[in-house]
């Protein structure tokens, strides 16, 4: 019993806060190997920067692919706008034929714009807390919070978004003849 508590048999965990400059730490740790060539020297400090290296590569790989989620997302939206654009011509048209104002139309457009990115946003905000989530609980084990400002300001930003570029792309719907329109149908 005596023998393990010289530390002979058994193994013993300290932490010590040495100096802060690297150079004087090493000189720190090789002083100690020399006074007591049985213990073992771990600098801590370098295992945490291998550590917040691979923590920054992971964050990085994270934001490069949400940035491509992001700008494929812009390019499958203005996609479906250009395929349903003829479509909106026609109707507009024939609303216009019916009798309804410009302003009428541009509240109708935009109001179609932000409920299809108000559906789109509640999705890819439902999608992403559910991933989130399972990240969180079965990839890294790590509590898991709901985060209701950002999602409820990712889906204002679909909705903005979704809005305003539904409105640009059928800007120059709303100024067509719809006799020239109706006539090439």
């Amino acid at each position: 019993m005596a023998k393990l508590a010289d530390g002979l048999y058994g193994a013993v965990s300290a932490a010590l806060n040495g100096p802060a400059e690297e150079i004087e730490r090493s000189r720190f740790e090789r002083s100690i190997v020399d006074k007591y060539p049985n213990i073992s020297v771990i600098d801590v400090v370098d295992v945490v920067r291998a550590i917040q290296r691979i923590i920054n590569n992971i964050t990085l790989a994270i934001s490069f692919v949400g940035l491509f989620v992001l700008l494929s997302g812009i390019l499958i939206l203005a996609g479906s706008l250009a395929m349903t654009k003829f479509q909106r011509v026609y109707e507009t048209a024939v609303l216009k034929t019916l009798g309804a104002k410009r302003k009428t139309l541009l509240r109708i457009l935009l109001a179609e714009y932000g409920l299809m990115g108000l559906v789109a946003g509640v999705i890819g905000s439902a999608a992403g807390a559910g991933l989130s989530y399972a990240a969180s609980r079965w990839v890294f084990e790590i509590p898991w919070s709901f985060t209701a400002a950002i999602n409820f300001g990712g889906v204002a930003a679909t909705v903005a978004l979704m809005t305003v570029v539904g409105a640009i792309s059928t800007f120059d719907v709303l100024s067509r003849k719809p006799l020239a329109t109706l006539r090439a149908q």
